[in-house]
């Protein structure tokens, strides 16, 4: 009974532990010194970490973990657009130069399939009404941009995975309400990776179905505004 009490304990520390950083990953923006601490190793583990609690009775920990990745991603992505912002230099940069997320995740791609898993699972019951929830929405979002606009990367999901995604952005693009604009940019972003760099672009899904979609966002124009980038947006899919 006291290793269980204790194994318990342990549990619930460390899953308050993940949804603080978690927290305060998403929030604010950690200072450069604070991101040096966020090296491969942590990293691994926190990947590591994902597939040995694929089995728990409880997912709510793996699901933390993989917010906390995605948290992690965002702060990378930030850091590399302001250091390359702060540099203005002409030499030719990426975001993913310098995301210690991405560079672990490229070097273990077979070795991570739970991590993906559990975010399209976790992108696909996010709720459009739910403040953390669409939180959580743009962040995996921004991971899976990186992923499909990365050569190595582009194909880590399996070809069914990604029939799921298109479903799911289908379904988030016809839903989503007029005020949640950011996150159908965002959505429209990502699309176009999705059916362009990976495996999609061969082996084509719903092509005409996603046609008749996008088209139906930009109708009807003389009763409702279309802004400008959802118009960019949708045409560059189209």
């Amino acid at each position: 009974m006291t290793q269980q009490r204790d194994r318990y304990i342990q549990i619930k520390l460390r899953e308050r532990s993940v949804r603080l950083l978690y927290e305060i990953c998403r929030s604010q923006r950690l200072a450069m010194a604070d991101m040096k601490s966020v090296d491969a190793t942590f990293v691994n583990h926190l990947f590591d970490l994902v597939e040995n609690s694929r089995n728990w009775h409880d997912d709510t920990y793996n699901y933390q973990v993989i917010k906390l990745i995605v948290a992690l991603n965002e702060q990378f992505m930030v850091s590399g657009i302001s250091t390359i912002t702060n540099k203005q230099s002409a030499r030719k940069s990426t975001a993913s130069a310098s995301n210690t997320v991405l560079t672990v995740l490229r070097t273990r791609l077979n070795a991570s399939k739970t991590f993906g898993e559990n975010v399209i699972f976790m992108l696909n019951r996010a709720s459009s009404l739910d403040a953390e929830d669409i939180c959580m929405q743009l962040l995996i979002l921004k991971l899976l941009y990186l992923l499909f606009t990365t050569k190595e990367t582009s194909h880590y999901f399996y070809t069914n995975d990604l029939k799921v995604l298109v479903d799911i952005f289908m379904r988030e693009l016809s839903d989503l309400p007029e005020d949640h604009e950011s996150l159908r940019h965002t959505y429209l972003r990502v699309l176009h990776p999705l059916l362009t760099n990976t495996q999609l672009l061969t082996y084509p899904y719903k092509r005409p179905q996603i046609h008749r979609l996008l088209i139906g966002l930009t109708s009807h124009g003389h009763l409702r505004d279309i802004s400008a980038t959802t118009q960019r947006l949708i045409d560059r899919c189209l």
